[in-house]
């Protein structure tokens, strides 16, 4: 399923006027899903943004900040959620690029499509549903075998 849009990595979606253009700047730049990868420390980034590294440690404190971290961060996977959707279902089938799957990876991923979709936790409360019922079901035959066997001994013990 081809991207109709493409993703702004190097941008922001929201717009934060409450930011200096430093935060701004190292908000771009904390969001950018290709400088996750690389796992730049604060010194190097500090170095690339031209910012002190206190500055840096300042910006992440700011609850605020902290908040628009999350928002972006979570705008920008948003962006990747179909072409993980396809990749992910070809997976769990060994269809396209991924016929030649293993077996184990194949199986792990039908585990997270059934997961994602919901289905596992469907059948797991169908599974809890199920044993309540066959446990309230063997309760209830013991209770008549009590019963019964009572009124067995009732009747000896009358004669």
């Amino acid at each position: 399923m081809p991207r109709y849009k493409e993703a702004k990595k190097t941008e922001l979606y929201g717009s934060y006027e409450e930011f200096n253009e430093k935060q701004v700047e190292y908000l771009k730049f904390l969001t950018n899903p290709e400088n996750k990868l690389h796992k730049f420390t604060d010194d190097e980034v500090s170095e690339i943004l031209g910012i002190a590294r206190q500055t840096l440690y300042n910006y992440r404190q700011d609850e605020e900040f902290r908040e628009a971290i999350k928002k972006e961060t979570f705008l920008k996977s948003v962006d990747d959620l179909p072409d993980q959707w396809t990749d992910l279902t070809n997976m769990s089938l060994a269809r396209g690029k991924y016929k030649e799957i293993a077996a184990r990876n194949q199986l792990q991923a039908k585990k997270l499509w059934w997961q994602v979709t919901g289905f596992v936790d469907e059948a797991r409360d169908k599974t809890k549903k199920l044993k309540k019922e066959v446990h309230s079901s063997l309760e209830q035959r013991l209770i008549e075998y009590d019963r019964k066997y009572d009124r067995q001994n009732n009747r000896e013990n009358a004669k």
